[in-house]
């Protein structure tokens, strides 16, 4: 995973547009930049995930998670001896939180009403790093990027129950609600597709005209998946019939991707500094609205489903801070 989590110290003076190849002209401009929250000390960073049941936003930072009340723009807590943490993965169903350890090889699991660290579970590879829940088996999924692995944890006892051998490294990966997991093979390009229920793969797929294929976003009405790939483009396949439809311009070094399904938009964070916001006109053709100015090595983000706002973290002004991004009215 080709992420930029250095503490990298750029002045507002760096807030510059992407420098890749010309995306379609902006038919409009949907999202602005509205504020600019710093959040203290420069750390390494990787993943952060909405809680929408509470309002809270969980913020990797290097050696613990912050927790970021969204209506406030407060810290109001944090898990600490996270190290080398990448994901944090919410289980509602049992009020549990996940969070993958990368330098400590482990899973650290949390209260989500008191944030108060639960059991930490030693994974059997090395490096994880992509966590997701599946909800239908009430199940947690650790990519070991370091081992090409997957451990299978089951929520309710908080243990591992089975490991995957994946043939790649793994990136990011997505569930579609009915016992499917998707996840790239970011060193094969490809997507692979593991049944939650037998918990093997079960098919895969080559990403014609994608290069190390980063960020995965689902349309589930539609079953169109949406990999953010370094080569400058998104690609998007067709989940039923497992291969490659189209293909729309994004920014340098992507990441993160998302999908909000109430407006129909595709959202890509690019390194290079800038935010892709591309709209699904019909279900095999996407267009590119803009190329939103961030920061340079702004590469992760989340989407808020609820208030429809993007939040991406960045180094800005020597200080660690949150840009919120959200639909002009």
């Amino acid at each position: 995973m080709k992420r930029v989590l250095a503490s990298l110290a750029v002045s507002s003076s760096l807030l510059l547009a992407c420098t890749a190849e010309a995306a379609p002209a902006s038919v409009a401009a949907p999202y602005q930049i509205t504020s600019r929250i710093p959040l203290g000390d420069v750390t390494k960073w990787d993943f952060l995930t909405v809680d929408p049941v509470r309002g809270l936003l969980f913020l990797s930072r290097g050696e613990r998670v912050d927790v970021l009340n969204l209506e406030t723009h407060q810290i109001v807590g944090s898990i600490p001896d996270t190290h080398g943490v990448h994901g944090i993965a919410l289980a509602e169903a049992q009020k549990l939180g996940f969070i993958s350890n990368g330098k400590a090889n482990s899973v650290t699991v949390f209260d989500l009403n008191t944030l108060s660290t639960v059991k930490t579970i030693p994974v059997t590879g090395q490096g994880p790093d992509v966590i997701m829940y599946e909800p239908t088996t009430q199940q947690v999924y650790v990519f070991n990027a370091k081992s090409n692995t997957a451990d299978v944890i089951d929520a309710k006892t908080q243990t591992i129950i089975k490991t995957i051998g994946l043939n790649g490294k793994p990136e990011f990966a997505v569930a579609d609600g009915h016992g499917l997991v998707y996840f790239h093979l970011e060193d094969k390009a490809e997507i692979n597709v593991i049944d939650a229920k037998s918990n093997t793969v079960v098919t895969n797929w080559k990403l014609t005209g994608c290069e190390e294929p980063s960020g995965l976003a689902l349309d589930e009405a539609h079953h169109l998946l949406i990999s953010a790939c370094s080569n400058h483009v998104a690609v998007v396949s067709d989940a039923n019939k497992h291969r490659v439809l189209s293909s729309f311009t994004i920014g340098e070094h992507p990441d993160a991707a998302a999908y909000d399904a109430a407006r129909g938009l595709v959202f890509i964070s690019n390194g290079g500094g800038a935010l892709t916001v591309a709209r699904e006109d019909h279900p095999y053709h996407y267009r590119v609205l803009d190329q939103l100015v961030t920061v340079k090595g702004a590469k992760t983000m989340a989407l808020d489903s609820t208030s429809h706002s993007v939040y991406l973290p960045a180094i800005l002004d020597n200080q660690f801070t949150l840009l919120v991004a959200e639909a002009k009215h």
